[in-house]
């Protein structure tokens, strides 16, 4: 059996873009909630400094696919604009 992969990924807003950041935040979780392996994925913070999302997938593989998936692809071309940083993803 795999291990479980949990992930945080923080976000840090433009000045006066948080709105839009935790939208375009919103609309992800909807479709990637439905992704094969996917146990978590959900706003853990908000802040007007930032944005905590926390993830957790059943397998690497169930990861992988995530992250070549079109809800990964069509937040960051929203984020694209929108953010202060790249976005900081860490392993927990």
């Amino acid at each position: 059996m795999s291990d479980l992969v949990n992930l945080r990924a923080t976000f840090i807003p433009n000045d006066g873009e948080q709105f839009r950041v935790r939208l375009a935040l919103d609309i992800a979780i909807e479709e990637v909630a439905k992704e094969p392996g996917c146990l978590r994925y959900e706003v853990t913070e908000d802040t007007p400094e930032q944005i905590v999302l926390t993830e957790q997938w059943e397998s690497e593989e169930a990861l992988a696919t995530h992250g070549k998936g079109s809800a990964v692809q069509d937040l960051n071309e929203s984020l694209s604009a929108l953010l202060a940083e790249p976005v900081k993803l860490e392993r927990l």
